[in-house]
């Protein structure tokens, strides 16, 4: 689940801090929500994380939009994961906006952040010694 909630972050965020989220989340087959949906369907045909035990793996290509729609018990299904997964991204996010302003801020400032600069961001969480750096 945290890997989904991981895809589904960025367009979270946009919602979290513009209101609003853009369209670049979906745009193509390696879209953030491609990797997701993907995922979610996987889950639930191949390791039963779904209400009905009668999909088998393989039984749907999870790549194609058209397999899904057309099993309405099976597009409920990943529907209901990838809002609840959404929303719990939503929600970690915007507990964080402060603190992710804060990064933001000093990131773009900086350009990349050690971990004893994060910490000092964030009391009481500990980061490793690898440099968070942005992509330019």
């Amino acid at each position: 689940m945290n890997l989904l909630a991981m895809h589904l972050a960025g367009a979270a965020a946009e919602e979290v801090f513009y209101g609003d989220r853009s369209t670049m989340a979906s745009g193509s087959s390696q879209s953030d929500f491609a990797m997701a949906t993907e995922l979610a369907v996987e889950m639930v045909t191949k390791y039963g994380f779904g209400t009905s035990p009668y999909y088998i793996p393989g039984s749907v290509n999870a790549s194609s939009p058209s397999e899904l729609w057309q099993d309405r018990r099976l597009r409920a299904e990943v529907d209901g994961i990838l809002q609840t997964e959404y929303a719990r991204a939503r929600t970690m996010l915007g507990s964080l906006q402060h603190t992710l302003v804060t990064f933001a801020a000093e990131l773009a400032k900086h350009k990349r952040l050690q971990g004893d600069q994060l910490e000092k961001l964030w009391p009481g969480v500990t980061f490793s010694d690898q440099t968070v750096a942005r992509k330019c």
